[in-house]
């Protein structure tokens, strides 16, 4: 605050444009109530379709495994379990690398929204290719299944993701927000 002739009147501040980030817009900034409920309700619609992609894989698994015997099916059983256990923390393991990596050189909200675009893309092609894929690896799909598991749960897990890190970072060059 500045005085004037007696009297007290605020100085000018400059306005602080917050860069909107892809799936949390500006919440991400004061962190309130807004940005933890789109955390909580974006966990919880991931762990929506995970449960009903895990329904129709232990589905189409059972449909594969029917014509073991029931010995080999004991064995396939176990084996399954051992690499689905295995996959899940190899998933993890590799996501919260991947996670560590990215905030060592988080993106600016720019490119943020490029890798988001970019992703979208990518996303339609294997999905087509997937579909090919998918009898490929109906043998071994709790394995591959409890993997990609393991890398959504550290998406939903972690404190803060590389593009906040790299929005704050960038926020703090560019405190005008232009």
């Amino acid at each position: 605050m500045t005085q004037g002739k007696g009297c007290a009147t605020p100085t000018a501040q400059p306005l602080t444009r917050v860069p909107s980030l892809p799936g949390l817009g500006t919440s991400w900034y004061k962190r309130g109530v807004r940005y933890w409920l789109r955390r909580i309700l974006t966990g919880l619609l991931w762990l929506a379709v995970l449960a009903f992609l895990s329904y129709i894989v232990v589905r189409l698994y059972q449909s594969f495994r029917v014509d073991l015997s029931s010995t080999l099916r004991l064995v396939w059983d176990c084996a399954q379990a051992v690499l689905a256990c295995v996959a899940l923390v190899w998933g993890w393991v590799a996501a919260r690398r991947r996670h560590e990596k990215a905030l060592l050189d988080p993106p600016t909200p720019t490119e943020a929204r490029a890798a988001r675009r970019a992703r979208a893309g990518r996303n339609v092609g294997l999905a087509l290719a997937g579909r090919i894929l998918w009898l490929i690896v109906m043998p071994v799909m709790p394995a591959v299944f409890a993997y990609a598991i393991g890398e959504f749960l550290v998406v939903l897990t972690v404190r803060e993701s590389a593009a906040e890190v790299g929005a704050r970072r960038w926020l703090e060059k560019h405190p005008s927000g232009a």
